[in-house]
């Protein structure tokens, strides 16, 4: 009776413990447990929302592929731009599949697991793994070691990834003004032929504002000097007549 006890035991055993390994997060960060009584207050901040529809086309802060060819591209904050960031994933012709809006200061990163996708907070050191629903998974801490720091640099933040003969690279195609981009405009794939396919392209819109922000830079440099030039000519002038 005692060996039919336990063994009942071992394998209940054995079946939760291959669940939590299976629920496990699978990053390349080391991590540290996330203090439970501070989940809800996170939760409350970033205010995750799920995408049913493509929203509006951004430029890329980020991106990441996975083994079955899914993209998730992190879209960069923009000024008047309320929630602050979303992360959409598309398929791997670029046909929109579902994304999520949340609020957050600072940078962050994305990860595409095979069900899960992992949204890296760097300001906060968190690591967030939610599934296709929108549910949060699990929350890690992620440590302040050398190791992570690698990590973010060499998987987290490359503008150019390769998944089997495929080669998904960022870019900006504005020419000149390419030096003044603070993001990217695109996202395209290369495979093993040469052939390279565009995925994602905001390329258009992101010229437009370029060259809009730097038409109105040169029109307030030029309003300051004009200004300065008038000021120093005025104060010549009275200098001029209180000689005389």
């Amino acid at each position: 009776m005692r060996i039919i006890k336990y063994s009942i035991f071992i394998v209940l055993l054995i079946l939760v413990v291959g669940r939590v390994h299976s629920e496990a997060m699978n990053t390349g960060f080391s991590t540290e447990p996330y203090s439970i009584e501070k989940l809800d207050s996170l939760l409350d901040k970033l205010k995750i929302t799920v995408l049913t529809q493509e929203p509006g086309k951004q430029t890329i802060q980020c991106f990441d592929v996975n083994e079955d060819g899914l993209i998730a591209i992190g879209f960069r904050t923009t000024l008047f731009d309320n929630p602050k960031h979303k992360i959409c994933v598309y398929s791997s012709e670029g046909l929109f599949q579902y994304g999520f809006s949340f609020e957050s200061y600072g940078s962050f990163g994305v990860e595409l697991d095979t069900d899960l996708l992992y949204i890296y907070l760097v300001r906060s050191n968190l690591a967030i793994a939610i599934d296709a629903d929108g549910t949060i998974i699990e929350v890690k801490e992620i440590q302040d070691t050398i190791n992570n720091t690698y990590y973010w640099h060499r998987r987290v933040w490359p503008s150019q990834k390769k998944l089997g003969n495929a080669e998904y690279v960022l870019r900006n195609d504005m020419g000149p003004l390419n030096v003044f981009a603070a993001s990217y405009s695109q996202l395209v794939v290369t495979n093993e032929k040469g052939e390279t396919r565009i995925i994602y392209d905001v390329n258009s819109e992101a010229l437009i504002k370029m060259l809009i922000r730097i038409i109105a830079i040169m029109g307030f440099v030029c309003f300051v000097v004009v200004r300065i030039i008038w000021e120093f000519k005025k104060q010549q002038q009275r200098k001029k007549h209180s000689i005389q």
